[in-house]
C-alpha cells in the first residue's frame, strides 16, 4: 500500500476510497478538463465493436454500460480496466499490470465511497439488461476482477471530490504532481 493511501487511510478514518484506474493516453485530458466523465459524456469517445454500432447501432447493454463511470476497491491494480495498443507489428491485448506498464503508463484516481453507488445498484439504475451485466461479469471474472469490488456513478466526479491521483513508477504507486504535468505538456 503506497504511502499516500495510508495517510489518506489515517486521515478520512472509516471513509473507503476507490480508485478510477486510467492511463497515459487519457489522463491529461482529464486532468486539463478538472473532471472525471462516465464514457457516454465523453464526445470522441469510442468503444466497443465500432462496425458493428455504426452498422446495427448500439444495443441497450451497451448503452447502459456507457453511462457508467467505474471505481474499483482493488489497490494493486483493476484487471478489468484491461486496454489493448497499437504496435509496428497490430494491436496487442494488455491483460496484466505487467504489460500494461511495459507500453504505457497507468495511472489512478481515488474518490471517497460516499459520492459513488455500488455497481448493482448502478446496473439497476441504467435498466442494464440482465445479460449484458452477466457477460461483464463473467469477462471481469475471467481476468481476475471481482464486479462485488467496484463503485461508480452516472455523473461527472469534479477535481474537487479526488482524493488522489497516483502513477504506478517501477511497481509501486506514487503520488502525482498532476500540476507539473499539465504545465509540462503545455509547454
Amino acid at each position: 500500500m503506497s504511502a499516500t493511501v495510508l495517510a489518506l487511510k489515517r486521515q478520512l478514518g472509516p471513509r473507503r476510497i476507490v480508485w478510477h484506474y486510467t492511463y497515459s493516453h487519457n489522463i491529461e485530458k482529464i486532468i486539463k478538463s478538472g473532471t472525471l466523465l462516465p464514457p457516454a459524456l465523453i464526445p470522441d469517445y469510442i468503444g466497443g465493436d465500432v462496425l458493428h454500432e455504426a452498422l446495427h447501432g448500439a444495443d441497450r447493454g451497451v448503452k447502459a454500460d456507457r453511462k457508467l463511470l467505474l471505481f474499483s476497491e482493488r489497490e494493486d491494480w483493476e484487471p478489468a480496466s484491461f486496454r489493448g495498443v497499437m504496435t509496428p507489428l497490430g494491436p496487442i491485448d494488455l491483460h496484466s499490470i505487467e504489460e500494461h506498464s511495459k507500453h504505457i503508463d497507468i495511472f489512478r484516481i481515488g474518490v471517497d465511497t460516499r459520492h459513488l453507488k455500488p455497481y448493482g445498484q448502478l446496473c439497476r439504475l441504467v435498466s442494464m439488461p440482465r445479460e449484458t451485466r452477466n457477460g461483464l461479469r463473467d469477462i471481469a471474472v475471467k481476468f481476475g476482477s471481482n464486479p462485488c469490488e467496484w463503485w461508480g456513478t452516472t455523473k461527472p466526479v469534479p477535481r474537487m471530490q479526488w482524493v488522489a491521483v497516483e502513477k504506478l513508477v517501477a511497481g509501486k504507486w506514487q503520488k502525482y504532481d498532476y500540476s507539473e504535468w499539465v504545465k509540462e505538456r503545455a509547454a
